[in-house]
């Protein structure tokens, strides 16, 4: 089981950038860019940093959400990798049917 299939719900787009390994914790730096779509985020892992590009708090917190399940996935060190993510819909959620 890979890092990337313990990010849920699933991201758009996740691509490792290179075999780097960078040891937690990371340093964390927030950025505002009203282009990305409403609760859209990319969070880079890139040298020793944990880079959040968000267009609202909503993005901000579903980043941190992904950068702490990236934490629980990789325990020791985690690749330098991007994420980029955005609701389809205007909520979010998912629906479980039992």
């Amino acid at each position: 089981m890979t890092w990337m299939s313990q990010i849920f719900p699933a991201p758009r787009e996740c691509k490792q950038r290179s075999e780097e390994m960078l040891s937690w914790p990371l340093q964390i730096e927030v950025l505002v860019d009203p282009a990305l779509p409403e609760q859209g985020y990319r969070l880079e892992l890139a040298m020793g940093t944990a880079s959040i590009t968000c267009r609202d708090a909503a993005g901000e917190r579903y980043a941190r959400a992904t950068l702490r399940q990236l934490e629980i996935a990789c325990p020791g060190a985690v690749p330098e990798l991007e994420v980029l993510d955005w609701p389809e819909f205007p909520v979010r959620g998912y629906m479980l049917d039992i």
